[in-house]
């Protein structure tokens, strides 16, 4: 039995000492690469935990970060002439057609420095120039920036022309503008002293004899459809004779702006009362337009009783026809001025302003539109104190009237622009009258038939 005790002995510790050799390897092992894997770090632990890659967070630190305002543009015209700081001289709605160069002037607010401003410029529908400039440095208040451009040949007067203002190359606005037939008085279509204007813009019972107890006056003025009254600015002189008595800016909306609607931009008003009556006497208001007197209303202030003693700033009950009417003093100027013929043209020659085409007796237009014509006046020995006036009748009824360039001339033509309206197609045509006064007298008429085509 000893002998075999002895040999399983000996297999035993032959056992032992790999089993030993395993268990201090494994051990070794662990000591090298530790598996410790933490989801959330324990209280008080030393190790520092895996750090993965996040969207990185802004903190607050008490520095508000200054966001620059958007530029703001407040004004855009067109001048013919510029002050040192770029602002227009003169804004108008009409480019005349020989100007060597003219500008498009925008004040902006907040511009920043480099910023790029461009006018192109059109002539029916064609780019024909465009001008450039770059803002040198901020400013926060408002500055003028001038856009200058000079054609390289004559503008043609019969073509659309309009300007696009670019900055930054994003489009901020499109203004159209005419060229040539620009003169100032076509800006305005009525001024009379009445009560308002009806549906095609004729004035409503015009006066022009008041009594000398009156205790206002009170001239409207409608302007053009044909042209922006973007940039206009309007004021009147009052005159007895040559002495100037008052002078009024247009009178200010009256009402609730949350219940009247919004007052049209093409009507104005001017109203003057006289801190004691007005003696009797030839008297006249002289209608500015951005300076310039572009209309002269004559009106006659009498002790004599008149038909209807209805002040202009109301409505008669029935309004008085005048077969002639005339805006003029009624107290002949001596003149030799003649008027030998009167024409109504589509088209006129803008270097010598006779008609290019007519005589027109007939015309057809779109139902309710507006048609722009010319009538021209062949005039002899016209002196430059001399007044020559287009007085437009719609059916024996005052419409409006045209003061023609005043001018001295020994034989030629004046021309002037006229907007007629057009009847809708249901209605009977209408029968326009144009008659020439020569210093507040009658010479010649002729008559015009507007229908609507069908």
């Amino acid at each position: 039995m000893a002998p075999i005790a002895s040999r399983m002995a000996h297999d035993a510790s032959r056992l032992v000492l790999p089993v030993l050799l395993l268990t201090f390897a494994l051990l070794l092992a662990s000591c090298i690469t530790p598996e410790i894997i933490r989801e959330t770090p324990q209280p008080g632990s030393t190790e520092t935990p895996t750090l993965l890659p996040v969207e990185p967070q802004v903190v607050p630190t008490g520095t508000v970060a200054t966001v620059q305002p958007r530029r703001q543009i407040e004004r855009i015209a067109l001048a013919t002439d510029i002050a040192d700081d770029g602002a227009p001289e003169d804004e108008r709605s009409a480019i005349p057609e020989g100007a060597e160069n003219f500008y498009l002037c925008v004040q902006v607010r907040h511009v920043e420095q480099g910023s790029r401003f461009q006018a192109i410029w059109f002539e029916g529908g064609e780019i024909i120039g465009r001008s450039d400039k770059l803002v040198l440095e901020d400013a926060s208040e408002p500055v003028w920036i001038s856009l200058q451009y000079r054609p390289i040949a004559k503008l043609n007067p019969a073509r659309e022309h309009a300007v696009e203002l670019v900055v930054d190359d994003e489009t901020i606005e499109r203004l159209v503008f005419r060229v040539g037939v620009g003169a100032p008085e076509d800006a305005i279509a009525a001024a009379a002293f009445t009560s308002g204007f009806d549906m095609l813009g004729r004035a409503i019972d015009p006066h022009t004899r008041f009594h000398v107890d009156t205790p206002q006056l009170t001239l409207r003025v409608r302007i053009s459809n044909q042209v922006d009254p973007a940039g206009m600015l309007f004021s009147t002189l009052w005159y007895r004779d040559d002495t100037q008595i008052a002078q009024r800016a247009p009178d200010a909306p009256s009402g609730d702006p949350q219940v009247t609607p919004a007052p049209d931009p093409r009507r104005f008003a001017f109203t003057f009362a006289p801190a004691s009556p007005l003696p009797p006497g030839n008297y006249r208001v002289a209608l500015l337009l951005n300076g310039t007197e572009v209309r002269s209303i004559p009106f006659v202030m009498t002790d004599q009783v008149l038909p209807t003693a209805t002040p202009p700033s109301g409505p008669t009950a029935e309004p008085t026809k005048t077969p002639r009417p005339t805006t003029l003093t009624a107290t002949p100027v001596p003149s030799d001025a003649k008027v030998e013929d009167i024409v109504v043209a589509s088209r006129i020659d803008f270097a010598s302003q006779a008609p290019a085409d007519g005589p027109l007796f007939t015309w057809q237009g779109d139902p309710e539109s507006v048609v722009v014509l010319w009538v021209s006046v062949a005039v002899r020995d016209v002196q430059r104190s001399d007044t020559l006036e287009v007085v437009v009748l719609l059916d024996d009824e005052f419409y409006g009237s045209v003061i023609l360039t005043e001018t001295s001339m020994e034989s030629g033509w004046l021309a002037g622009r006229v907007e007629l309206v057009i009847p809708s197609e249901d209605d009977a045509p209408l029968i326009y009258t144009f008659s020439a006064h020569i210093n507040g007298v009658p010479a010649i008429d002729t008559t015009l038939e507007v229908s609507a085509e069908s």
